[in-house]
């Protein structure tokens, strides 16, 4: 008999829950990053090159139909973390690390969000949290030292949300107005 233990991913403020058994992950023998896609339809890729002591972690569900989720992490560089968590159907996240020290994390719960996350620097923090429909967040961080937060909040459709970040910066939007909201 196979023997299941539950596996806890760590995913800062995401407030969105799966239930996961370590014996649905597929490894990888010769990275750090594990894979779990749930129902039908969901694509995801992970490409390190050139990443030391890297993490990446894409969980995508598709209870309900529809369009499968789409993820898609690169890194380059040493101890990225990446983890990308979709939940609805028809969602996108996008995480692209290049430089040491980063942590990202896209997590979107409803349907049709796309959460892109651009890390060209060191020691990057970043996260979006869309638990709607329809949102759109993205967050680029250039240099060294930044951190952001994105919140969409959920049950209001259409947010979209840019951060733009040069090094040292620190921004946090917490969107639940029907507004564009873009910070540089």
């Amino acid at each position: 008999m196979k023997s299941y233990q539950k596996l806890i991913i760590p995913l800062f403020l995401s407030g969105i829950s799966f239930n996961v058994l370590s014996g649905d992950l597929a490894y990888n023998e010769l990275s750090k990053l594990s894979e779990l896609q749930l129902d039908y339809d969901n694509i995801s890729s992970v490409k390190q090159n050139g990443a030391y002591n890297s993490t990446a972690t894409v969980v995508q569900e598709n209870k309900y139909g529809g369009l499968g989720n789409t993820a898609k992490v690169k890194q380059s560089g040493s101890r990225n973390d990446a983890y990308i968590a979709q939940k609805g159907s028809g969602n996108k996240a996008y995480i692209d690390q290049n430089g040491d020290d980063n942590y990202a994390a896209v997590l979107e719960d409803g349907f049709d969000n796309t959460g892109v996350i651009l890390q060209y620097g060191s020691n990057n923090k970043a996260a979006i949290i869309q638990k709607g429909s329809k949102n759109r967040g993205e967050i680029a961080q250039y240099g060294n030292d930044n951190k952001a937060l994105i919140v969409q909040k959920s049950n209001v459709r259409y947010f979209k949300s840019d951060i733009n970040q040069t090094g040292g910066q620190t921004h946090v939007i917490i969107n639940g107005m029907n507004k564009s909201i873009t910070v540089r």
